[in-house]
């Protein structure tokens, strides 16, 4: 279980987060372009095209429940946001991705959800990010127990990513050196 890692990109990346919540034999847990109702706060997104929970409801129905549908267009009703799904994956290991021109999955609101969902990794008394600034493009974090990158590019799973993905892994979860 120590090193069991689980991996989603997009709607398999809301999957992925969910399971890793419900489930703490995952050691670590990878979201890569969720976006909405993944790991993008639904509150407080900021310009367009960025994905709404009307949206997602309407082109997915069959996504969600119900129940959902009553916040179309009322996202600052929601009784809760996707940061609290991160940290429930906490003390865990988590890492978020985006890419710059995945605007439908709004990186910003990702990032934002990855920096408010660290209060649960330092009630662990784990360290956290400490750059609340937007990063640039080509930037990664990962140092903490949760991880971060922004890389160029549109919604994918890119070699890039997988990149980022294996070297957070390999300093949380290698126990012994890689031989060559």
């Amino acid at each position: 279980m120590s090193q069991i890692a689980l991996i989603g990109h997009s709607r398999a990346g809301k999957t992925a987060l969910w399971a890793g919540a419900q489930d703490e034999r995952f050691a670590l847990v990878i979201a890569n372009n969720s976006g909405s109702t993944g790991a993008a706060l639904a509150r407080g997104k900021v310009g367009l095209p960025a994905e709404t929970v009307q949206h997602i409801n309407t082109c997915f129905p069959h996504w969600f429940c119900a129940n959902y549908k009553a916040f179309n267009n009322h996202e600052q009703a929601l009784p809760l946001d996707q940061h609290m799904l991160l940290a429930l994956i906490a003390p865990r290991l988590l890492y978020v991705a985006s890419a710059a021109d995945d605007a439908w999955a709004c990186p910003p609101a990702e990032y934002a959800s990855l920096l408010h969902a660290q209060s649960a990794w330092k009630l662990h008394q784990h360290e956290i990010l400490l750059n609340t600034e937007f990063p640039v493009v080509n930037s990664s974090f990962h140092h903490t127990r949760t991880g971060y990158h922004l890389r160029p590019g549109r919604h994918g799973l890119t070699l890039s990513d997988w990149n980022n993905f294996l070297a957070f892994a390999d300093i949380h979860l290698r126990t012994q050196p890689a031989k060559l």
